[in-house]
């Protein structure tokens, strides 16, 4: 995983803010850098196929735990549909 996607998981996908509304996060993604934007979705390309997180790391970055990497990566999935493939419906991690 990319530092950039590392970053951005603590940063916006932290318990504290997780359950927050995405679209701003999207804005903001879409203004910044092209470099930037192109690495986290990058970044979040390489993830998703590599598997490279476990959902107990997952934990330990924000705090959210995930019953199963393949929880894990549904939710991962959803995120970065909504992030850069313009889905409609936000995904919402487990409580």
């Amino acid at each position: 995983m990319n530092k950039t996607v590392a970053d951005f998981i603590g940063a916006y996908l932290h318990v504290e803010v997780a359950y927050e509304d995405l679209g701003p996060t999207r804005e903001l993604i879409a203004a910044l850098s092209p470099e930037y934007a192109g690495s986290l979705e990058e970044g979040f390309e390489r993830l998703l196929r590599s598997r490279g997180l476990a959902a107990a790391d997952y934990d330990g970055m924000t705090h959210i735990e995930f019953e199963s990497d393949d929880a894990l990566y549904r939710y991962l999935q959803g995120v970065y549909d909504y992030l850069f493939r313009g889905a409609g419906a936000q995904p919402r991690p487990p409580r």
